[in-house]
C-alpha cells in the first residue's frame, strides 16, 4: 500500500511540475507576442495544449524536456503545448509614406538578405544609400529583375505591384507564397526563412498591394492580456498543487513516525 501511495504522490507531483513548466512557457510566448505588438508585419505564436499522457509514451521523441523524464512508466506527464505561428493577416494602417506598402491576400514580399532570400509581410521600406528599396535593417526588396532601384523621382506602386519612378515602369514586386506555410521559420525583424525543399509559388492573382500603408502585428492586446491572465492562473494552480502535495507528504511522514 505504501508503494502505491508513493507512486501516486510521485505521479501527482510530476504532473504539477511539468504543468507548471508548460504554463511558464506559455507565459513567455504570450509576453513575447505582446512585446511585438508594435512590430510591423509580426505574426503571433500560439499553442495548443496536448493534455496529460504517460511519460513513457514520450520516450524517443523531442517532446521530453530533460533527460530521464521518461524513465518511469507509471509517471504521467503534462505535455508541453504544441506551438505554431498564426500567419493570419494583421490590420492595415495608412501612413502616407510612399515607400510603405502592405499586401491584401495570401502573399509575401521577397527580401534579399546577407543570409539568403527571406519572406515578410512587413512593408515599412525605405531607400538605402544606393537608392534601392530596402527593409529598415538593410535587406533588399526584390522585384522580377532583382533588387528594385528607385533612385530619385516620385515612387508609385500599382495594386498589381508594378513599380514606377517618375511615371516610368522600373520593375514589379516579387510577391510569393510558400507551398507549405507551416514550414516557414521565424528569423527576427518579421522575416521568415523558407527551408530548402519547400517551393516558393507566385502569389494568387487576387493579391493586391496598397502603397502608403503597413500591416500591423496580428496581435490583439485584449486577447493577449486574457491569455496572460489564464496562463498565470494555471501556473499558480500547479505551484499550489506542488505545495499541497509536499505538505501532505510531510504530514503523512510525521504521522507515520508517531505510530
Amino acid at each position: 500500500m505504501r508503494a502505491r501511495g508513493g507512486n501516486a504522490v510521485q505521479a501527482g507531483m510530476y504532473i504539477a511540475y511539468t504543468g507548471a513548466r508548460a504554463a511558464e512557457k506559455r507565459l513567455d510566448q504570450v509576453a513575447n507576442n505582446l512585446a511585438n505588438i508594435s512590430s510591423v508585419g509580426y505574426k503571433q505564436d500560439k499553442s495548443v495544449d496536448s493534455g496529460v499522457v504517460p511519460a513513457a509514451s514520450l520516450a524517443g521523441t523531442d517532446r521530453t524536456s530533460l533527460s530521464g523524464e521518461t524513465t518511469g512508466a507509471q509517471l504521467l506527464y503534462s505535455t508541453p503545448a504544441t506551438q505554431y505561428t498564426d500567419f493570419g493577416p494583421g490590420p492595415l494602417r495608412p501612413t502616407g509614406n510612399s515607400t510603405d506598402m502592405s499586401i491584401e491576400g495570401d502573399g509575401y514580399f521577397t527580401i534579399q538578405t546577407k543570409g539568403g532570400t527571406r519572406l515578410t509581410r512587413a512593408g515599412n521600406f525605405r531607400l538605402d544609400a544606393a537608392g534601392d528599396l530596402a527593409t529598415p535593417d538593410g535587406g533588399k526588396v526584390l522585384g522580377a529583375n532583382g533588387p528594385i532601384h528607385i533612385g530619385e523621382g516620385a515612387l508609385g506602386v500599382t495594386a498589381e505591384g508594378t513599380v514606377t519612378v517618375a511615371g516610368a515602369v522600373v520593375d514589379k514586386l516579387r510577391i510569393q507564397k510558400p507551398g507549405d506555410p507551416a514550414a516557414m521559420k521565424k528569423e527576427g525583424h518579421s522575416l521568415f526563412i523558407v527551408p530548402q525543399g519547400t517551393p516558393l509559388l507566385p502569389a494568387d492573382s487576387n493579391v493586391r498591394i496598397q502603397q502608403g500603408s503597413i500591416e500591423e502585428a496580428n496581435v490583439s492586446p485584449v486577447a493577449g492580456m486574457a491569455e496572460m491572465v489564464e496562463a498565470s492562473r494555471m501556473f499558480d494552480a500547479y505551484m499550489k498543487m506542488m505545495t499541497t502535495i509536499s505538505e501532505m507528504t510531510s504530514k503523512a511522514s510525521t504521522d507515520l513516525g508517531r505510530v
